[in-house]
């Protein structure tokens, strides 16, 4: 059972630690319910300032300290929860409550949380992926067919082009060989590409009438719901597409062999010379291919238009001190597991942590280059098989 009654001293303040447009636009629809319930909110991309309920979106690792009464963690990319490893490498037993957006994500947290160092203190919830909330809304299909005149697209199927990172080969590669299969092309590059359109090789790219460039502005589920094919390598946006009934692409040439990436069941899979053929049978059988992605939709997403309700009502819970109006995700662990978590595992982090987190930017950075948390990383691979 939960024990909340200590938080009902808290103020209505949310303060969201953010520092990219990205984690804004994760929260966005949270901080809209929370405004309309009477909490005050407001951001900040300071990690040390001090918050009566702080939301953080970053990598922990980049948190030195936790300076909220009551402290939420979630996720501002949800390809991490598809990571083998992530809450091992990235825990969150800092924070008082996790927040997860689907069923398989939970899974995989309850395969990490042997280790006590995953475990936020009241416990992780699957609440739903708040981002895509206004997917949902009554107003949504009218504002999106807005969003098609406002660019000018026709009613031809159209395929959007958003690669993890971008060297000009890839969208090369693109335009070689399935540009003649595409009716209308929408490029939109991450923030963080900072690409330049002004260079010969993207004034060549923009003078066909049917390539059109979403910058900063354009928010990704809006981007994603003017589309009917998606185009990648690997990035959150493939598991974000399935929300929108885009099928997702993702090119086998573009993926980085170094990551551990993990392709969603429902992605499409291709070499990038059978892109052609593979996008103009999407367009012919949309229909088709919609149903397929809505039968793995709720796996993969819980809460689908009401997540930032689920989020906000949990908080006026914990803040009432009532319980919960969702269990917390059970964990799982072993009597061993428990012995080397007590005796190794957690005095080691705890130790680390507080080492780490008074070090500067670029030495723990430096850290992480040395890899010197090796020999704990082998015995945690050690406890965490199956026994």
């Amino acid at each position: 059972m939960t024990s909340t009654s200590h938080h009902s001293s808290i103020e209505c303040r949310i303060t969201f630690f953010t520092s990219k447009q990205k984690h804004e636009q994760a929260v966005a629809p949270i901080a809209e319910l929370a405004r309309n319930r009477g909490y005050e909110v407001s951001y900040t991309g300071d990690f040390s300032t001090d918050a009566e309920i702080g939301v953080y979106l970053d990598h922990v690792h980049r948190i030195n300290s936790v300076n909220s009464k009551l402290s939420v963690v979630m996720l501002h990319g949800i390809d991490d929860a598809y990571n083998d490893n992530y809450w091992l490498d990235d825990p969150w037993y800092r924070f008082d409550v996790g927040l997860l957006h689907g069923d398989r994500a939970a899974e995989n947290w309850i395969a990490q949380s042997w280790h006590p160092k995953t475990r936020p203190k009241l416990g992780s919830f699957c609440v739903g992926w708040p981002k895509f909330d206004p997917v949902f809304s009554p107003e949504n299909e009218q504002n999106i067919e807005a969003l098609r005149n406002q660019l000018g697209v026709n009613n031809e199927p159209t395929v959007i082009y958003a690669p993890h990172s971008e060297n000009d080969r890839k969208l090369a590669n693109l335009l070689e060989e399935a540009r003649g299969s595409i009716p209308n092309l929408l490029i939109r590059h991450s923030p963080k590409e900072d690409v330049d359109y002004s260079r010969p090789f993207y004034e060549e790219v923009l003078t066909d009438d049917r390539v059109y460039v979403l910058d900063d502005s354009w928010d990704f589920a809006q981007c994603l719901q003017i589309s009917d094919v998606l185009v990648s390598d690997v990035s959150s946006v493939i598991q974000e597409a399935i929300i929108t009934d885009t099928v997702p692409i993702s090119v086998d040439e573009w993926r980085m062999s170094s990551r551990n990436e993990m392709i969603p069941e429902y992605c499409i899979t291709t070499p990038v010379n059978e892109l052609p053929s593979l996008i103009a049978d999407i367009c012919d059988d949309l229909s088709t291919y919609h149903h397929t992605l809505q039968k793995y939709r709720d796996d993969h997403f819980a809460h689908l238009g009401s997540a930032s309700e689920t989020v906000v009502d949990l908080l006026d819970a914990l803040l009432d001190g009532r319980e919960p109006p969702l269990e917390p995700i059970s964990y799982e662990t072993t009597t061993a597991r428990r012995v080397y978590s007590g005796l190794i595992g957690m005095p080691y982090q705890r130790l680390r942590d507080r080492i780490v987190f008074s070090l500067s930017k670029e030495s723990k950075a430096r850290l992480r280059r040395w890899q010197l948390d090796r020999p704990l990383t082998y015995l945690d691979e050690i406890a965490s098989r199956k026994r």
